[in-house]
């Protein structure tokens, strides 16, 4: 009836496998596949004010990662790229009126970057707030790992298990947690250096002002320049390099939040279904 087919389309809008749901209604998986083929979504009309854009892993056309575009400012999905090479990007965005977008936000892939420079020169490129601090976590990390092979087997183990004390914002420590990160501190310097840096940097992300912000923030990159700490010399490098959009995300309302939770979601789709190898219908069923 179409009142069961109108049901199977509604509870496919969920992340639940075709079979899982065949089997809720009692009919066969290709029935379900079958009927969502009358799902189709057409290419969008015109582009968001606020793009958002990523990659994820999908595996599906012969293809190992497919864009996604949303649009931030509604939180909305606006469409599924087969790829993420620059030259399809190219042809894609090239179709559209693109004078009237305000913000382009994507993480540190430099073919986004070039999208944005050549096809978005009215726009404000911004790097995602989560994608460039994550930098300066990684680096940390590095420290510490590299700090942690010379002690012995207990010792590692303890660092090991208390390295989320160490990548805590020390405003959310209480105290004798705060206790033990300064006993940890204790035992290197270099470690020491290089989470002062880290706390830092968090202290920047806290200013209220976004011009002391990026006058504090350039600051921070001569700081970690000189510090003589391999990871944060190279980290202090991309940032130097991806200045301009990552101090637009101080001044910016918007980050990827949104486009990072649908990509989650379709991790989710992709494990229940057990892969989906069909793009067109992966790409509808997002």
């Amino acid at each position: 009836t179409k009142r069961m087919i109108m049901g199977i389309l509604d509870k496919l809008s969920d992340s639940r496998s075709y079979t899982a749901i065949a089997n809720e209604f009692n009919i066969s998986t290709p029935t379900v596949i079958r009927l969502f083929q009358n799902i189709k979504y057409s290419k969008p009309t015109k582009l968001p004010e606020v793009i958002g854009i990523d990659e994820f892993k999908g595996n599906s056309g012969g293809e190992k990662f497919h864009g996604i575009l949303t649009d931030i400012s509604n939180k909305k999905v606006v469409d599924i790229l087969k790829t993420r090479y620059e030259h399809d990007l190219c042809d894609y965005f090239k179709k559209y009126d693109r004078s009237y977008v305000k913000y382009f936000v994507s993480d540190m892939y430099k073919p986004y970057a070039e999208i944005a420079k050549t096809y978005f020169p009215n726009a404000i490129y911004v790097i995602d707030r989560y994608h460039w601090i994550r930098q300066a976590v990684w680096a940390f990390e590095a420290v510490r790992k590299e700090i942690q092979k010379q002690f012995s087997k207990k010792h590692r183990i303890y660092f090991k298990k208390s390295r989320h004390l160490l990548l805590k914002h020390q405003d959310k420590l209480k105290e004798d947690e705060l206790q033990q990160v300064f006993i940890m501190l204790d035992i290197s310097p270099t470690l020491s250096s290089a989470y002062f840096l880290k706390e830092h940097l968090y202290d920047i992300l806290k200013e209220s002002d976004p011009n002391r912000q990026k006058k504090l923030f350039s600051d921070w990159i001569q700081e970690a320049m000189e510090s003589d700490i391999p990871s944060f010399v190279k980290c202090a490098k991309t940032y130097y390099n991806w200045f301009t959009p990552i101090t637009n995300s101080f001044f910016c309302p918007y980050t990827n939040g949104f486009t990072e939770g649908c990509n989650n979601k379709i991790k989710v789709l992709k494990r229940n279904a057990y892969g989906l190898h069909d793009f067109k219908r992966f790409r509808n069923r997002i």
